[in-house]
């Protein structure tokens, strides 16, 4: 179980990111990270320890000099794949960046996904050089890197119905933030929004500090699509898509 929070705003979002992943605290403690871009390049800091840890009161101004955008993910890591015991590694700390035909863009990932070693080697053979052999969120990163459509969002749509198991993704792509669910609605991904933003959460909490309403749930197999206009698209990506949310949820 992860936390994830996507948003996009009419003024800078670094604090909101952090206020928002404080609240989803309780679903991950081991490590934080945070995405930003301004349209074009992306401004990343990811770290070990808890939001409170990594944005502490000596450091988060210059973080937050550092991450300059109106465009944003967050996550907050509980790691559920890899040996127990093991350090972590912080170049698989989320979210994750890869490159789009040479275009950057962040993933992050709530949830576990299943049978994946045919997708590996696929990506392997086309160059994705992995960082990680255990980590599944960077399999979703290493398709998409791979992918041969050239409109981001279509790509998108090509890789999803090859993942199985669960997922919630919040997905930085220059000036768009993008929330998934997968068929099943396993992992939860809710709706929000302020005077000056929207946001993407997996729970209703994250809104609270920042004072942010809650719209609606994100529905199982459904694609969401934040921009400078707000909500620019959404559409249902999945065939069948019906609700089965994971019980440890309530």
């Amino acid at each position: 179980m992860c936390g994830i929070f996507g948003i996009v705003s009419n003024e800078m979002v670094a604090s909101k990111i952090t206020l928002g992943l404080y609240d989803l605290q309780q679903r991950g403690e081991q490590a934080v990270g945070v995405v930003v871009s301004d349209g074009a390049e992306p401004h990343d800091h990811r770290e070990e320890g808890l939001v409170t840890e990594v944005f502490n009161e000596k450091n988060r101004e210059a973080l937050f000099e550092k991450l300059l955008g109106r465009f944003g993910i967050g996550h907050t890591l509980y790691s559920t794949i890899g040996k127990t015991g093991a350090p972590k590694q912080p170049k698989t700390f989320q979210p994750l960046i890869g490159l789009f035909h040479g275009q950057p863009f962040a993933l992050g990932h709530n949830g576990n996904l299943i049978e994946l070693e045919g997708l590996r080697k696929e990506a392997e053979e086309k160059g994705y050089p992995f960082q990680s052999e255990t980590s599944d969120t960077e399999v979703i990163v290493a398709l998409l890197a791979t992918s041969p459509e050239k409109d981001f969002l279509e790509a998108l749509r090509k890789v999803l119905p090859r993942l199985k198991g669960a997922f919630a993704l919040t997905v930085l792509f220059k000036d768009k933030v993008i929330g998934v669910r997968d068929g099943f609605g396993i992992r939860p991904l809710c709706l929000g929004r302020d005077a000056t933003s929207w946001i993407l959460a997996s729970e209703e909490c994250a809104f609270h500090t920042i004072r942010a309403d809650f719209i609606r749930e994100i529905q199982p197999g459904e694609i969401i699509v934040l921009g400078k206009n707000g909500i620019e698209d959404n559409f249902t990506w999945a065939d069948n898509p019906r609700l089965k949310l994971c019980i440890f949820e309530y």
